[in-house]
């Protein structure tokens, strides 16, 4: 593969993990009443993907923290062959430092706490995502890993 597109994968997972960051903030710190002045208003779709997503708290946050690690992990594994390509043994230990660092402050802290101060747009953002992923498959596997998780999580048989 070559170094632009190692980079380009990489800042995708980059932006993606932000995404999902401040999707949960701006999904769990909506109060009812915001979402019931938001229903009452007709605020369009969104509002009614984001009632949906929080009547499953367990299963928002089984889904966001799956699709989080995902990228993250991405994110880690071409950040190290990319390391490795260019600075040889110590490539990994570069890189696994640098992206736990980008990882932790860009992607996590920073978002979270933009979230925190203006949840609605987050909100929305994310409801409107998901309700452009239900008309395809990936929900139907998304929602089946929630589930096995959660059962795994609560020790019940699958």
């Amino acid at each position: 593969m070559e170094t632009l597109t190692y980079v380009i994968v990489i800042l995708l997972c980059f932006v993606l993990s932000a995404f999902f960051s401040a999707g949960e903030t701006g999904l769990l710190r909506l109060r009812s009443h915001e979402l019931q002045e938001d229903l009452d208003a007709g605020r369009g779709p969104a509002a009614f993907a984001v009632r949906d997503l929080l009547n499953s708290t367990s299963r928002l946050l089984v889904t966001l923290l799956l699709f989080n690690n995902l990228v993250n992990i991405l994110a880690a594994s071409l950040t190290s062959a990319l390391g490795t390509r260019y600075l040889g043994e110590w490539g990994l230990f570069v890189t696994a430092l640098a992206t736990t660092l980008i990882v932790f402050v860009l992607c996590e802290v920073l978002p979270k706490a933009f979230a925190a101060q203006h949840p609605r747009p987050r909100r929305d953002g994310f409801a409107d995502l998901s309700l452009n992923a239900r008309s395809g498959r990936c929900v139907d596997h998304r929602s089946e890993i929630s589930r096995i998780v959660q059962r795994i999580a609560d020790d019940q048989p699958t």
